[in-house]
């Protein structure tokens, strides 16, 4: 889940659970001082033209009841809401207020970027993470979910308040700290001009015109994509989430159709069959609302179109058992089929604790029946459906930390009904990634005129991208070997809250040449040939790139 901010969150906190419960239970957790921030509270005001005033302050915390805590520093609260007893917790919190001008928000993107550093970190200890929450009138803390965080084992943890305006607490959080750790805060606006539609449209070429694709009620509409009807350009399926709870970051995959090349749309809504359980589609329980996300569409020579999403009851927080699932509009039909159970981390106890899927692709087969055998437009066949997805240790456990990650592969021989890896309809994936941690999310696949399957992911530890093929319609795999270098995109952009990572996207023409693209900061990247392409590939066959 790309724009997931909250899953890699819990994901990193869970690999650093063991280690900040030694370091609690060994520091000194005798009679410590309260510490407060100094200053305990400041203003940053921005006038109209986005200019605004820096603020900053120091800090300590301490070891107390919140070390080691995975409640986004709900426990630096008492029961009243209101900022509880630091002696106890170890957490400081610094008032922030936020002024700007009314509509500053309508001409600008971003917001004030909160900052904590100098304590020392960049490895599992010492550790501080925050959590932002939106101050009331009151003085209590609206509990219900952070508007910013900065969860990570980074020297600096840094977040945006997007579109900031009000009081807020930083609450900052002692994860794995000594007896008393120091810090540094500062929070600054970080803004740019936003776009109207009027003026992306100036920028675009002479003749191409954007037009709107989504007319529901939702406010807020992200990770869309695409897919063309190969028997008709013209008609175009689209799909994104649709969020039903923007603040708690609650959302279903909706779907869009065009008839006329994409000048008009119709909203297909939110696909069917995910209000299964009560609560599922209630936005004011977290708990049970039941989310789909990371949207992968392809059409086949039939006129049959597939919807593929990850499927995760119970929310966004789990940091396990998300599956995936299918969806499918089948030629001349008034709505979207129920889903189908693509691949499920629920089969099993052990499994649903230990790992989730993210970031999952689609793609079609349309010259080929799954035996090999020719396929022909309207000819009542239809092709082998290939997906592949990261395959990663979400643990709940506390005692096992999640460090795994493999891009893993699946396929359909009867047109998405049922799906299966080593063996037809089984619930186990071929591994694609020799690594046992790619450290990077999401793989592409296209397929050749001829059969052949390309698969292909980004590797941020390599910084490499990495690519497998397939010649037997997706029964076997070669080894993952690197094509190309890049400088990936790994963090959020300055002033912004979503990440923007470097997951590729792939073509093939006529020929069978294949073509790659990719976001890579400032253009670097380099194809890997030669001895450094061999000696890459002899330790990915050894097992000693892992």
């Amino acid at each position: 889940m790309q724009g997931d901010r909250l899953t890699t969150g819990v994901l990193d906190r869970r690999a650093r659970a063991v280690l900040a419960c030694a370091l609690a239970i060994s520091a000194t957790l005798g009679a410590s001082a309260a510490h407060a921030a100094t200053p305990a509270s400041a203003t940053v005001s921005a006038s109209s033209n986005g200019q605004a005033n820096t603020v900053v302050w120091k800090g300590s915390v301490h070891p107390g009841a919140e070390s080691g805590s995975q409640d986004e520093g709900l426990g630096c609260y008492g029961a009243d809401n209101k900022p509880g007893d630091s002696t106890a917790t170890g957490c400081d919190i610094f008032t922030l207020d936020v002024k700007v001008p009314k509509s500053f928000y309508s001409h600008f993107v971003g917001g004030p970027q909160v900052k904590v550093f100098n304590f020392g970190g960049g490895g599992v200890a010492p550790d501080i993470d925050f959590y932002v929450y939106k101050k009331n009138l009151d003085g209590t803390a609206d509990l219900s979910a952070p508007v910013a965080s900065g969860a990570t084992e980074n020297a600096v943890e840094q977040d945006t308040i997007v579109k900031g305006s009000g009081s807020f607490y930083v609450t900052v959080v002692p994860f794995a700290t000594g007896p008393t750790q120091s810090y540094d805060g500062q929070v600054k606006m970080v803004v740019k001009h936003r776009l109207s539609i009027k003026d992306l449209n100036a920028r675009a070429p002479k003749g191409q015109t954007n037009y709107r694709a989504s007319h529901d009620n939702r406010i807020s509409h992200s990770e869309p994509t695409i897919t063309m009807d190969p028997l008709n350009h013209n008609h175009l399926i689209a799909g994104s989430k649709q969020y039903d709870n923007l603040a708690k970051y609650l959302f279903k995959i909706g779907a869009y159709e065009s008839f006329d090349g994409g000048k008009h749309w119709k909203d297909w809504n939110q696909l069917p069959g995910y209000c299964d359980y009560a609560g599922a589609c209630d936005p004011n329980q977290p708990s049970k609302y039941h989310v789909t996300s990371d949207i992968s569409m392809t059409m086949d020579d039939e006129g049959n179109a597939y919807a593929f999403v990850l499927d995760s009851p119970g929310g966004v927080s789990s940091a396990s058992g998300w599956g995936m699932s299918l969806n499918i509009k089948h030629n001349g039909a008034k709505s979207w089929s129920q889903p189908i159970h693509v691949h499920s981390n629920s089969a099993n106890p052990v499994q649903d604790a230990l790992f989730l899927d993210d970031k999952n692709w689609i793609a079609i087969d349309n010259n080929h029946t799954p035996d090999g055998g020719p396929n022909k437009p309207h000819d009542g066949k239809i092709g082998p459906l290939y997906t592949c997805w990261g395959l990663d240790q979400g643990s709940t456990v506390p005692v096992v930390p999640a460090v795994g990650q493999s891009i893993v592969f699946m396929r359909s021989t009867d047109g998405g009904k049922t799906w299966g890896g080593v063996t037809p309809g089984d619930n186990s994936p071929i591994p694609l990634s020799q690594k046992g941690a790619v450290s990077g999310i999401g793989c592409d696949i296209i397929v050749a005129k001829d059969g052949t399957i390309y698969v292909t992911w980004y590797d941020n530890q390599l910084d490499a991208i990495m690519q497998v093929k397939s010649i037997d319609f997706g029964r076997s795999f070669t080894p993952a070997a690197p094509i190309a270098t890049i400088s990936g995109q790994n963090t959020a952009f300055p002033g912004q809250a979503f990440r923007n990572l470097s997951i590729p996207t792939t073509g093939v023409d006529p020929k069978g040449n294949v073509y790659v693209a990719v976001m890579s900061q400032n253009g670097n990247g380099a194809p890997v040939v030669g001895s450094a392409a061999r000696a890459a590939q002899k330790l990915l066959q050894k097992g000693q790139l892992t």
